[in-house]
């Protein structure tokens, strides 16, 4: 009971933090903007040119709603989780918590998770105002009933994106300088997850590939349900997958770090 409150006073903790600094959240959002711009741009002139009604299986109002909703999704579920544990080790700072008698892994979901709290509710309502405003529900491609059913992959996403993170981050303890190495998986696991543009627009080696990796399964599945274009039993088993993925990426984030910390050298903090 005393380790669950403690957990609830981290989750506390980064809920407070977010809803401090939330102007900084909103203008990171209205930043969304400018790549919403480039990339409507970007596939009106395609589908344009194209002179078809649908590419890749999408037509132009289902892209456009693809790209706006995987980007709020991105800004949702994508976290700094990586640097700030990264700097953690490097500069001394996990020395203060290897004494305290709580797990770290754990800590830092607790603050993920306050700090998702505040962002999901904001991303959320704007969602909804997209499905009032964007002649898309009219036509039956997309409901609430979708968008009720997404919420579940979109909480498995983002403990997904958090353990694959928390995996990445411990090669501080063996790299001195993890910033561009975590730089280039990030922009891998951007395009691999469908954050910038769905996965089926690449060449189908990769698309089926991807299939087996973890990454679709923390932007594109999510939408892939938000806008309704899946299959009951297709649904069943992404949650599935997911929370498979969460199971593995867990147990090898425990190892990862554990073996890691047998390592570490405490100094600075």
């Amino acid at each position: 009971m005393n380790s669950l409150l403690k957990y609830k006073r981290a989750y506390a903790l980064g809920l407070k933090s977010k809803l401090e600094y939330r102007f900084d959240f909103l203008m990171s959002i209205a930043s969304c903007a400018f790549t919403l711009i480039v990339l409507t741009t970007l596939w009106r002139a395609i589908f344009s040119n194209s002179g078809a009604e649908k590419l890749y299986g999408y037509s132009f109002q289902q892209m456009l709603f693809y790209v706006i909703s995987s980007t709020l999704l991105s800004k949702m579920i994508t976290t700094d989780i990586m640097n700030v544990i990264s700097n953690d080790i490097k500069d001394g700072g996990l020395n203060k918590f290897l004494v305290q008698p709580f797990s770290y892994s754990k800590y830092r979901l607790s603050v993920l998770l306050g700090e998702k709290t505040c962002e999901a509710l904001i991303i959320l309502i704007l969602i909804i105002a997209l499905l009032i405003i964007l002649p898309l529900a009219s036509n039956s491609i997309i409901g609430f009933s979708s968008f009720l059913l997404s919420l579940i992959p979109i909480l498995l996403s983002t403990l997904l994106n958090f353990y694959l993170s928390f995996i990445l981050a411990t090669l501080a303890f063996w790299v001195t300088d993890t910033f561009y190495l975590n730089f280039g998986l990030n922009v891998v696991i951007l395009i691999l997850s469908g954050a910038i543009f769905p996965i089926d627009v690449l060449p189908k080696m990769i698309v089926n590939i991807s299939r087996f990796l973890p990454f679709q399964y923390i932007i594109f599945f999510p939408v892939k349900v938000l806008t309704g274009n899946y299959l009951t039993r297709e649904l069943s088993l992404g949650i599935l997958i997911q929370v498979g993925y969460i199971l593995i990426l867990g147990i090898a984030s425990k190892l990862f770090w554990n073996y890691g910390v047998s390592k570490h050298i405490a100094v600075g903090g």
